[in-house]
Parts: C-alpha cells; structure tokens; sequence
C-alpha cells in the first residue's frame, strides 16, 4: 500500500527530544525518497519550519487561515543544523508573531 498522501498529526509529540531528532530526520530522508504530499500537523516551530514547505497558521475558533508562509530553506535539510541560518531566525520570528497573540492569552480572542 502507498498512499499519495501521508496525514500525520503530531506523530512525535511524545517522544523524547533526541528521538524526536531522529524521527524528523528520518521523515525527511523518506520524504526525499518518495515524494509523497504530507499534511503534517503540529505545535512546534522547530519541527514546522524544519520539516515543511509551507506553514499554515490557524486561529482560534472558528478556525480561519491567519498566515500562510512558504518555508525557503534549501533541501536536503539536516533538522538541527538549519536552526543556525538566517532564513530560519527569519521564518521562526515571522511564524512566533503571527501565533504570539493567541498563546499570550490561552486562544482566548482579544478585541
């Protein structure tokens, strides 16, 4: 069985940080093998910027898009050697302060 689309939310989650590592690194190696599209889901910038394309931020309820950022890090990428770039302090601000409102108060909206 080979799906054209992998749907994976938050498959790492509760793995420890070093496995983690492993796993994203292991993802993106398949990824580059195979190709396939995936909708990966999580709450973590790091893994969201070292494993994507693109970066769909949603708000709090009702879910609507509040950004959507095309991730122009150069693959193949190494998950932890990208966080030294430029390009990802760059994303990671861009991404912190699109989703900084929501988490300063609980997801609550704040008119």
């Amino acid at each position: 069985y080979g799906p054209e689309t992998l749907l994976l939310d938050e498959p790492f989650s509760s793995l420890d940080a070093q496995t983690r590592i492993v796993m994203q690194a292991e993802l993106l190696r398949l990824w580059q093998r195979q190709k396939r599209t995936v909708l990966f889901v999580t709450h973590d910038l790091d893994e969201a910027i070292a494993l994507s394309d693109r970066v769909i931020v949603l708000t709090p309820r009702p879910c609507r898009i509040k950004l959507e950022l095309a991730i122009r890090i150069p693959r193949p990428r190494d998950v932890v050697e990208i966080r030294q770039l430029e390009e990802y302090q760059t994303t990671y601000q861009t991404l912190w302060a699109a989703l900084s409102p929501e988490v300063k108060t609980g997801g609550a909206v704040v008119p």
